[in-house]
């Protein structure tokens, strides 16, 4: 017990003990730990307890050097308390700490620490952390005011700084359970994630295909097999966040794991001249990975969020979006192969790099291919509003609307994201004029609502379709007397 190693070493009849090569076996409620090769000089500076010492040990295969200065004991009822400095060096790692151990029927640790890893995966698997192997390396810091009691280690006031990102708060790791519990609240300037998805090579090729030529595939693993072995509870703010090309302003994140199921809450207060806020829920437990996304994004420039990945972008305004979509799988293709869900879209008045009546204008002479057919003076639009189902690697809608004002344009089809295809209708109509003067009478109700013009049809791969003009149908055709009237569907469904 730690009350009578104390009073061992005040009461000890030597000045000094010297330990070559060495075996320090420390046996625990939970389990045992063995110290090997240990070479100690111990120096005794008198009766009042203060000694020091310094030499070598390993631990798990990993050569430590160690310096250790304690003084005098100071009793207070039943604890007693001893100012200590301790200099940890390994090759995973270098802390130092000064403080005080506080021995009662436990020890406990208290004071400033300085702590540096290499390698912090590395570190976590000495530590005895399950951590999978082929984790990209980090180099992890801290220092400020540390506890440390029982399995609970932590800092109650710290700064922290893991690849580049610095931050304030506190946090602590506890590992006396079945797995190791990360709790904390942090404060950043920057966080930037780009390091952490970056995508790995894909395996050799096999011997039968090492003739064949092609690009070298890039993998995203996304099954993330550390969920299965830690717990967090963990806070973030920043005033910048950095994922890749995507850049957010000020931004809040809440992450709870717990047992491999992982959610995640996520206010951003600028994006795009706007705001967003989402949830991540991520169930690590299943076979094939299952997440869902909900969220939404109010006020933002589409032209600002479009560039964030193009370098032009062909739709401007502002824009509201929501979002609920789920997927499942264990790489970032397989999750982009199998999303599912709803996507809303709604704007106000903006514009398209689309020249709606040049294009009408070539169509009335035949079909017409690739997107400069389409381009010209960009349309302008009073709003724009639609849904947007996801299915199987595609994208459909029926539900287009586009108000031009003097027109309207009504789209319905697919985006075929495996293909790389379009399948669109767009109907033009005209809409009538808007009078004042003339009230409304019942009669206006059995009136047609606009004019047809018919529909463009686009169609082919979206870097180089086709566009055709489908004509107008007559009210002759489209009714027969004592008919019921038709209604064509298309799509997938």
């Amino acid at each position: 017990p730690p009350p009578a190693l104390a009073h061992a070493l005040a009461t000890a009849p030597f000045d000094q003990i010297r330990l070559q090569n060495g075996t320090v076996t420390v046996e625990g409620a939970q389990r045992t730990d063995i110290f090997t090769d240990v070479t100690a000089n111990i120096d005794l500076k008198g009766s009042d307890g203060a000694h020091s010492s310094q030499g070598t040990f390993t631990w798990r295969k990993q050569p430590v050097s160690f310096r250790y200065n304690a003084d005098a004991l100071a009793k207070v009822a039943n604890a007693a308390t001893m100012p200590i400095s301790v200099n940890l060096d390994g090759d995973l790692f270098s802390a130092e700490l000064e403080g005080n151990a506080i021995i009662t029927d436990r020890l406990r640790v208290t004071g400033n620490l300085d702590l540096e890893i290499s390698n912090l995966p590395d570190y976590a698997k000495w530590m005895g952390i399950l951590v999978p192997d082929n984790q990209k390396p980090g180099k992890f810091a801290a220092s400020g005011t540390f506890s440390w009691a029982g399995r609970r280690m932590g800092f109650d006031e710290g700064t922290f700084e893991l690849d580049g990102n610095r931050a304030l708060g506190a946090m602590a790791i506890e590992i006396g359970g079945p797995r190791p519990q990360i709790e904390g609240t942090l404060a950043l300037q920057k966080l930037d994630l780009t390091r952490y998805f970056e995508p790995e090579d894909a395996p050799a090729p096999s011997k039968k295909n090492a003739g064949k030529k092609g690009k070298t595939q890039k993998i995203v693993e996304v099954d993330f097999p550390i969920l299965h072995h830690i717990n967090i509870d963990l806070r973030i703010s920043t005033t910048e966040l950095t994922a890749g090309p995507l850049k957010l302003g000020q931004s809040a994140i809440s992450f709870s794991l717990k047992s491999g199921k992982l959610m995640a809450d996520l206010a951003v207060f600028e994006i795009c001249d706007g705001n967003a806020n989402a949830r991540l829920e991520f169930d690590a437990t299943v076979p094939d990975s299952a997440i869902r996304l909900t969220g939404g994004m109010a006020g933002i420039s589409t032209k600002s969020c479009i560039e964030i990945f193009a370098p032009d972008s062909s739709l401007e305004g502002i824009a509201d979006l929501s979002a609920d979509v789920t997927s499942k799988g264990r790489t970032a293709k397989e999750l982009f192969d199998s999303l599912n869900g709803k996507v809303s879209l709604s704007m106000g008045e903006g514009q398209a790099d689309i020249d709606i009546p040049k294009l009408i204008a070539k169509l009335r002479e035949g079909p017409a291919a690739g997107w400069d057919a389409a381009r010209g003076s960009a349309t302008s639009f009073v709003s724009l509003a639609g849904e947007f189902f996801l299915r199987h690697g595609a994208v459909y809608t029926d539900s287009l609307n586009v108000d031009l004002g003097k027109s309207a344009l009504k789209g319905e089809g697919t985006i075929d994201f495996k293909s790389k295809a379009l399948d669109l209708r767009l109907l033009m109509a005209e809409t009538p004029a808007k009078t004042a003067e003339a009230p409304k009478t019942p009669a206006d109700d059995n009136k047609p609502k606009s004019k047809a013009n018919g529909a463009i049809i686009v169609k082919g791969p979206w870097s180089d379709p086709t566009f055709s003009l489908e004509p107008a149908k007559s009210s002759a055709q489209n009714t027969t007397s004592g008919a019921p009237t038709q209604t064509a569907l298309r799509g997938r469904y």
